[in-house]
């Protein structure tokens, strides 16, 4: 590892921890939306002039205008006035009726007003079931409420102006400093760090401390005495919701609200990573002298100053090169050297019998296919060259795979959380055929993750375990290998 790797190693372990954290958060929370009647309609009526073209699309108070029928709405629904029920105003779900073929509203049964007031609202949004009608999750929840608010803006004032993307720009959902994505990503890094020990966060600490400019704070404890420092806390907001203390994720329509906007959004923990890396190595780093600089990069087994500052992943490395030497031996026949370097076997009697061991039966290498190619005794040179591939093949898929699995991990698939998943993924065994065709079996820690292959409790096409592995090795195989069949099998 060169230093140049290391905050991109660190930043690398956090994105893929933070992947999916929004989507759960939107899934699994409760939230509380604020709408100041105001500000909301502010925002609607940026929307409005941008997609209008024009700051005067109607006479007279245009916010005025919005701010009118967001309150009428919320009010409505608030009361339950004109034999409306709390959530039968934001009826946005239609189904065809069992009886009689028309179409009936239906309404939303996990939101509710908490607060009303002549300037604003709350609506509690409990979290959506995946079995009741109507129910919705905040982004739909959102989407569904700028869509009523639009559509009762136009019939009231007798306008036609279109819909657009604008609209959800300038309405976008600002989060409290407590109740950010940024915030909850970082607990999830906590938690990541502690169950996966063998982190780029400790190979950092352990790197940076061998040169000698370690200090007594750690990354975490940095991040948040910078979060401290503006005002914010590190702890998600908690209210009782049914009797029952829960995370909340408070927000509020925002018509200025821009991703990463709050000090504690994924961009500025991204930002504090980069700073903690420059202030406690790279400055110290830059600071010495060219003959210290060469001292310590010497002790640590670099060659040079540049081979210190930067070098290639080890698993990009090991990629590249056994890649060209697998596609360059494949095609020439000759036995591959593993990937690690070993001793050159004893040399076998020619009197001694050798049985070859190959996989009859296999869909890749039947008997027919090993007639005339396998004989008895000695193995012949492209029976041996095939099983060198092997060997060299599985070795290098188990050295990248974890990483590889990573790349293609989020949302509709598998998110990484821990990495105890990724980590866990092995190849068994490879088989490489007379006519170049790969069979490679694979396993990966069954218990808990087997639940999400088909027919699992939570199994479902788009989260299988098998199709992530066996995608990934497809990919990885037929990168070195070349455009040729890969079958892959979970063991």
């Amino acid at each position: 590892m060169a230093f140049s790797n290391i905050q991109r190693d660190m930043q690398s372990f956090f994105n893929a921890v933070a992947k999916g954290v929004r989507e759960d958060m939107n899934a699994n929370l409760v939230h509380h939306l604020d709408i100041n009647f105001r500000d909301t309609a502010l925002g609607f009526h940026k929307a409005a002039a941008r997609i209008a073209n024009d700051e005067n699309y109607i006479k007279g108070d245009a916010k005025g205008s919005w701010e009118r029928v967001i309150r009428k709405l919320c009010s409505n629904w608030n009361e339950g006035s004109t034999g409306l029920t709390p959530g039968q105003v934001f009826t946005t779900v239609r189904q065809t009726a069992r009886a009689g073929g028309g179409l009936r509203s239906i309404g939303v049964p996990n939101a509710t007003v908490i607060n009303f007031s002549q300037n604003g609202c709350t609506i509690q949004l409990l979290v959506a079931s995946s079995s009741g009608m109507g129910s919705q999750k905040i982004d739909t929840f959102l989407t569904n409420f700028r869509k009523l608010v639009w559509k009762k803006w136009n019939k009231d004032n007798e306008k036609k102006l279109a819909y657009g993307a604008a609209v959800g720009e300038t309405t976008n959902f600002g989060h409290s400093q407590q109740s950010t994505v940024g915030l909850k990503q970082m607990q999830e890094l906590d938690n990541a760090r502690q169950a996966e020990p063998d982190n780029p966060f400790t190979d950092a600490r352990d790197f940076i401390g061998k040169a000698g400019f370690l200090k007594t704070v750690s990354l975490e404890q940095y991040v948040k005495n910078q979060l401290l420092g503006k005002g914010a806390s590190i702890e998600f907001t908690e209210k009782y919701i049914n009797g029952r203390k829960e995370n909340v994720v408070v927000g509020r329509i925002d018509p200025s609200n821009k991703a990463g906007s709050e000090v504690t959004d994924k961009k500025q923990f991204n930002a504090y990573i980069k700073k903690y890396y420059k202030e406690h190595f790279l400055n110290h780093f830059n600071a010495l002298k060219t003959k210290d600089k060469r001292k310590l990069a010497n002790s640590m087994n670099f060659k040079t100053i540049a081979d210190f500052r930067q070098s290639e992943p080890y698993s990009s490395k090991l990629k590249k090169e056994a890649a060209n030497r697998i596609a360059k031996e494949l095609s020439s026949g000759k036995t591959l050297k593993t990937l690690k370097t070993q001793k050159k076997p004893k040399r076998v009697s020619k009197t001694k019998k050798i049985t070859p061991k190959v996989a009859v039966g296999n869909a890749m290498l039947g008997t027919k296919a090993l007639k005339g190619n396998v004989k008895r005794g000695r193995p012949t040179k492209r029976t041996q060259a095939q099983r060198g591939n092997s060997v060299a093949l599985r070795e290098l898929l188990n050295a990248v795979l974890p990483e590889e699995i990573l790349k293609n991990m989020g949302s509709p698939a598998l998110n990484n959380r821990t990495g105890r998943f990724r980590q866990s993924a092995r190849v068994t065994n490879v088989l490489i055929g007379p006519k170049g065709g790969t069979q490679v079996d694979y396993t990966y820690q069954l218990n808990p993750y087997e639940t999400f292959e088909p027919g699992g409790a939570m199994g479902s096409t788009a989260r299988d375990p098998r199709r992530l592995i066996g995608n990934t090795i497809r990919e990885v195989a037929q990168e070195i290998m070349g455009k040729r069949f890969i079958k892959t099998r979970r063991v």
